[in-house]
């Protein structure tokens, strides 16, 4: 598989995930490069540790939604 990156205005996304969407599921995946999926022990310790102080105003600075087809 090949990987593309895209930068959009919204609505021209909601357009291309429309398109994506007639293309079988097994063919096309839309990978949100800002999704969390699984953290290690020690991340899992610095996440607690930034949600625990008050001074902490975010933890990911610009997170985006996922999308599935």
């Amino acid at each position: 598989m090949q990987t593309l990156i895209l930068k959009t205005d919204d609505l021209v996304f909601e357009q291309i995930k429309s398109f994506l969407s007639l293309i079988p599921k097994e063919k096309v995946e839309i990978i949100d490069p800002f999704a969390i999926d699984y953290v290690c022990d020690e991340e899992q310790e610095e996440i607690l540790k930034l949600l625990k102080n008050i001074e902490t105003k975010e933890i990911v600075a610009s997170s985006k939604k996922t999308y599935e087809i």
